[in-house]
């Protein structure tokens, strides 16, 4: 099994989702790993959603409740609030230190 690694550009922006799936999709991913805050949690929900991929989700601030809702916030690339999408399937695995 092969690990990639890929860069959040900062927000979940309908561009920067594109940008994960097209990464996801050239290296053959099977599931999509967030870790991090709510906004990499929300992108990885919905570019894994939208490529019918497991996600699993690790979050990083314990203040967020993205890691368990199946809804994911989309931001223009300025960070100005968009739209939220509501996902039909949860996260297919959440790992939590508390």
């Amino acid at each position: 099994m092969e690990t990639i690694f890929f860069t959040y550009g900062g927000e979940c922006s309908d561009p920067e989702i594109e940008r994960v799936k097209k990464a996801a999709l050239e290296h053959g991913a099977d599931a999509l790993i967030g870790i991090g805050g709510g906004k990499l949690l929300d992108l990885t929900k919905s570019a894994g959603i939208s490529l019918q991929k497991e996600i699993i989700l690790i979050p990083t601030l314990a203040s967020t409740c993205a890691a368990w809702t199946p809804l994911s916030v989309i931001y223009d690339d300025n960070g100005s609030y968009v739209r939220y999408d509501i996902h039909e399937k949860s996260t297919w695995m959440l790992l939590i230190e508390p």
